[in-house]
This record gives C-alpha cells, structure tokens and sequence, in this order.
C-alpha cells in the first residue's frame, strides 16, 4: 500500500490512504449494517490499480484519464452481525486530465473473510 500512495493520490483524497479508506468502510458500515463498529481491517493484498489513458491535443504523451482501485479487504466487526468479513472497496476517478476528476466508490460486502 505505501509504494501506491502518490498513485493513489491522484484520487483526489490526498496522501493518507489509510484514513480515507477507513472513513469510507465506516460510512458505507453504518448504511449497511447498522449497530455493527469497525475493530480492524486487513489489507493482504496490494490495491489493483488499473489506468486509462488517452491522446490529448499538443501533449506528446498520453493522459491519464480514468483510475480505479480496488480494494479487497477483511473487516473484523463487533456488534450484532460480528464476524470478519470479505470487502472489495472500488473507487473509479473519471475526469483526471481536467485537474476536477469526478469520483465514485463502491461497496461489495462479501462472505466470510476466505473470500476476498
């Protein structure tokens, strides 16, 4: 996770993937499971990170364009529904080539933890 940082900064959420990937597992926790707190989250695997670029007018390189990640993560939760659980976490960053990219994440709430 921490040789993805500046790649993953171009999100748009700055530099503290971490931070932000928390907050957004708990808001998207508290919609779904109601009553369930957070306790950890593990991230075994690197995020996949996958880009699109295209040709812009007088650049000589191509641009990025669009970015999504995906997160498969395992959440240990307390509460009601308490058991560790599979999460994809996916932000898509539309936009990147004009400096306001338009983002939008999704939340897959998945099986036991073995099925991330």
């Amino acid at each position: 996770l921490d040789g993805a940082v500046h790649l993953l900064a171009g999100l748009g959420r700055g530099t503290d993937v971490r931070g932000f990937v928390t907050a957004d597992v708990e808001a998207d926790l508290g919609l779904r499971l109601p009553g369930v707190r957070l306790v950890s989250i593990d991230c075994p695997a690197a995020p996949v990170i996958e880009r699109e670029a295209a040709r812009v007018p007088n650049s000589i390189r191509p641009v990025v364009r669009r970015m999504t990640v995906t997160f498969a993560l395992r959440l240990g939760l307390e509460g009601a529904e308490a058991r560790p659980v599979a999460v994809r976490l996916v932000y898509v960053a539309d936009g990147l080539e004009t400096g306001r990219p338009e983002l939008r994440r999704s939340f897959a709430l998945g099986g036991p933890v073995g099925g991330v």
